[in-house]
């Protein structure tokens, strides 16, 4: 998130928060869930996601746009819900944090970031959302970029 506050001051670009509702568990029919409390558990802390992106990225000095994105009926593939929500807000670069998931957790929890990055067809940034004890946290402002 701070990357990309970064990144929209430096290009005085409107930042645009996206969150999107994970409705995956609606393919599977398991009687206990109450699927109506549950989906609005989810909008509400999604909610509370984007507001708290909202007022970091704004008191940093950033313009700001929010969505949230609960589409229940749609593909079921929160990748695609991303770049779609991109692509309404006529992004130019979709900014995602990962979680750097590797071996059986990937595969098992799979990688949404990997997803948007193998199907977009806009340029995409990864950055790690959460650094490990021996990598190191930016906190000075870019000034270099690598590219490879």
């Amino acid at each position: 998130m701070d990357e990309a506050t970064q990144l929209a001051l430096k290009l005085d670009a409107e930042l645009i928060i996206a969150h999107v509702i994970d409705n995956n568990y609606l393919r599977y029919d398991v009687g206990y869930i109450d699927v109506a409390g549950f989906t609005e558990m989810l909008i509400e802390s999604g909610k509370q996601i984007v507001a708290s992106a909202k007022a970091k990225a704004e008191k940093a000095g950033a313009r700001v746009k929010t969505a949230l994105v609960n589409d229940p009926l749609g593909a079921f593939d929160v990748g695609y819900a991303i770049e779609q929500a991109a692509r309404d807000a006529d992004a130019k670069l979709l900014v995602l944090g990962t979680h750097g998931r590797r071996g059986f957790r990937r595969i098992l929890l799979g990688s949404v970031a990997e997803s948007v990055t193998r199907q977009s067809t806009l340029p995409v940034l990864l950055v790690r959302a959460v650094p490990t004890e021996t990598e190191h946290v930016v906190t000075e402002p870019l000034t270099n970029i690598a590219i490879a």
